[in-house]
């Protein structure tokens, strides 16, 4: 009998045991999916507009003698940081084509100072973009270059 009562004892346990388990699993599980429901993402916007940054960019651009010289152009791409304050910051090159148009695009880009933060879940978060530009020593080039990466 003292047996019967001791078995019946440890199966109550197991069994409540396992339930508390299954609870934290859910709470584990509810927990993920709020943290991951929320999506709705803001990026980060230059104060002046796409407007403001190509009269920025057309007003500051020095073409370097090198790549003028052996006409040498396309696209680089910069990768930057806009954080919670709307700084720039962390600006590197992602794809280039020469030491100096490198070194240019990532001047120019460092001169877009004031910049609205991005928000994720209605919170200011640090967000990285990526921002092509193009450089083409010539009209001619760049008839060729668009023509051929259409």
């Amino acid at each position: 009998m003292v047996f019967a009562k001791i078995l019946f004892f440890l199966l109550i346990m197991i069994n409540v045991k396992c339930a508390l388990c299954q609870h934290d699993i859910l709470d584990n599980r509810t927990f993920q999916n709020k943290k991951d429901s929320c999506q709705n993402k803001v990026l980060p916007q230059f104060e002046a507009g796409m407007a403001g940054m190509s009269e920025i960019f057309k007003d500051s651009l020095v073409y370097p003698k090198s790549a003028l010289h052996d006409r040498i152009g396309g696209k680089v791409i910069v990768k930057f940081t806009i954080d919670t304050t709307g700084t720039l910051t962390d600006a590197i090159i992602v794809k280039g084509i020469g030491d100096d148009l490198n070194c240019e695009a990532i001047r120019l880009v460092k001169l877009l100072k004031v910049w609205t933060p991005g928000f994720k879940c209605g919170q200011k978060v640090n967000m990285d973009l990526y921002l092509p530009v193009n450089f083409s020593p010539n009209k001619r080039f760049e008839r060729q270059y668009k023509k051929r990466f259409k």
